[in-house]
């Protein structure tokens, strides 16, 4: 994609950011983090095909559910979420 259509679906994402604000702020948050996203690494995406595969990337990227495990992994180590809640 050139850089031109990437600025546009930044503007685009932090205008749907604003209009589900109203609606539903988690929706919100991650539009609005896609939108910094592409911003910020606008330069590294001369390979990407279209808007459809740049938000795949991005929830490839930006995967909270594994973020969430990598910091609180469940088991009995010593540094998991189980081991921390159960100790007395």
């Amino acid at each position: 994609m050139t850089k031109e259509e990437l600025e546009e679906i930044v503007v685009e994402f932090r205008d749907k950011s604003s209009q589900a604000s109203l609606e539903d702020e988690t929706e919100a948050a991650q539009l609005d983090r896609f939108a910094d996203w592409v911003e910020s690494d606008i330069e590294n995406f001369d390979d990407v095909d279209d808007k459809e595969e740049l938000w795949e990337l991005f929830l490839e990227v930006h995967d909270e559910d594994a973020v969430w495990d990598a910091y609180f992994p469940e088991g009995d180590d010593d540094d998991s979420i189980t081991d921390y809640l159960t100790k007395e």
